[in-house]
């Protein structure tokens, strides 16, 4: 107690001082005790109905600012017996070296001879338990206006403190949370301002730094990302967005994914009962960037195979069409005109029963057995042509992520103009070959090594 400059004095010599002690009639306090000591006056029984009704008690110093007097519920309120208190100052049952400074503040206040209003101080209990008191005084004086001490009331707010410290405790815990949480959290308050942000606002919004403090307004934030120009839905109609933006604060939740100069994120702004606004920011831009990817990949891809004449598609597990490119669609739609879309339909929205029967059948034995069914060539005789066509196709299994086959794949390529030439070139053989052997002479053939390749029947028969 280095800052006290008041002296503790003998604690039993203002025991007795403090009992059937009046404060507000402490100089006919001796009179009315003798002319009817069993009687209270007016005073004690104003001062006793107030201490019994509140959760407060009220105190008496001298002018060394040593307790002489404290009402009957301080025991009740405060936790241990006054006569410990009596003769003591404040500062001898505080523990002024936890909260140095405000001790300091207040010692001079009472040097001074100033009123205090709600001293908060932590004194110890005889069972070791610490508590918090908050005090409030007013000096008094004597008729010649000399200092007589002070008066004033108490409180025990140790359980105030306590739910404040555990309230803070759990602030702290849950913006440490939010600081190592992989988007961004803000809290607006019930007037629509920063109540609580996380560290990762400064990071993902650098045009914001210089508003991102506790009490900005949602206005204020809304307006500087405006003003930055990374809102891009709001572009051309700021104003009209920004009150869409503050009018949401009605709606019970609402979710959305928005871009924000490089990144992407998902906001969920909740609406909580107490009329704060939860708003959490997950950050979602690799996602985003993947799925760019992806779409760009699969935009390079439905090119490519628009744009071969090879048919190319996918079917489901009932051979319903679920991806066909531009030969496909043109091939069936020559069939169909009044089919304009392939997707969902099946060979037997094209072709006679049996021989969609067909189609089908090798279908099934791929998805049953996963087996690749690779250059098979048909004979089809599509409606309203004379002359037949025919298709190579393979065709193979179409597996999900986790392997299970969920329908196939296929590329079919019009194989007519190549199958009628070979055709035409077996008969042209054959042809020459029936000529050779009903010659005279005979035939033979070499090739670049000089070397025989073929010979005529005649020559063989010629040998014998």
């Amino acid at each position: 107690m280095d800052e006290m400059t008041i002296k503790k004095s003998n604690t039993n010599e203002y025991s007795k001082a403090g009992e059937n002690h009046n404060p507000a009639n402490a100089t006919s306090n001796a009179a009315s005790s003798q002319s009817n000591p069993a009687k209270p006056s007016a005073s004690d029984q104003l001062i006793s109905d107030f201490t019994t009704t509140a959760d407060i008690w009220f105190w008496e110093t001298d002018t060394d600012h040593r307790f002489t007097w404290l009402s009957d519920n301080f025991e009740e309120l405060r936790g241990f017996d006054p006569e410990h208190i009596y003769g003591q100052t404040r500062a001898d049952i505080g523990n002024q070296t936890i909260e140095a400074e405000s001790w300091k503040q207040h010692l001079a206040q009472l040097e001074a001879h100033e009123p205090f209003l709600n001293f908060e101080f932590e004194f110890t209990l005889d069972n070791g338990l610490v508590g918090t008191a908050s005090t409030s005084g007013k000096p008094f004086f004597d008729a010649a206006g000399k200092f007589q001490g002070y008066r004033g009331c108490g409180r025990n707010v140790t359980e105030i403190k306590e739910i404040e410290h555990s309230a803070s405790v759990a602030a702290e815990r849950f913006r440490l949370a939010a600081d190592h949480f992989s988007g961004g959290i803000m809290v607006f308050d019930q007037s629509n301002r920063i109540s609580m942000f996380s560290k990762q606002f400064h990071d993902y919004f650098p045009h914001l730094r210089e508003h991102l403090r506790i009490g900005v307004s949602r206005e204020t934030i809304i307006r500087a990302q405006l003003a930055a120009k990374v809102i891009p839905e709001a572009e051309g109609c700021e104003e009209e967005w920004l009150r869409s933006r503050l009018q949401s604060k009605g709606i019970e939740e609402n979710y959305r994914e928005v871009r924000r100069g490089d990144f992407w994120f998902r906001i969920t702004e909740t609406h909580l009962p107490d009329g704060h606004t939860l708003k959490l920011l997950i950050d979602v831009t690799d996602r985003k960037n993947a799925e760019v990817r992806i779409e760009e990949e699969r935009n390079l891809l439905r090119t490519l195979i628009d744009n071969i004449s090879d048919q190319i598609y996918a079917k489901d597990l009932n051979s319903n069409f679920i991806v066909a490119n531009n030969a496909v669609n043109s091939n069936f739609t020559c069939l169909k005109p009044e089919i304009e879309n392939l997707i969902g339909k099946n060979d037997y929205n094209f072709y006679k029963p049996e021989l969609a029967d067909s189609f089908r059948k090798i279908e099934l034995s791929v998805m049953e057995d996963g087996c690749v069914v690779d250059e098979e060539i048909r004979k089809v005789f599509h409606p309203g042509q004379d002359e037949p066509s025919w298709i190579s196709t393979t065709k193979a299994p179409l597996r999900d992520t986790e392997g299970t086959i969920i329908g196939l794949v296929g590329v079919g390529r019009d194989i007519t103009s190549q199958y009628l030439l070979n055709a035409e070139l077996e008969k042209s053989e054959q042809r020459f070959r029936d000529f050779a052997e009903t010659a005279a002479d005979w035939f033979w053939e070499t090739n670049e090594t000089m070397t025989i390749t073929f010979l005529s029947e005649r020559l063989n028969h010629s040998e014998d």
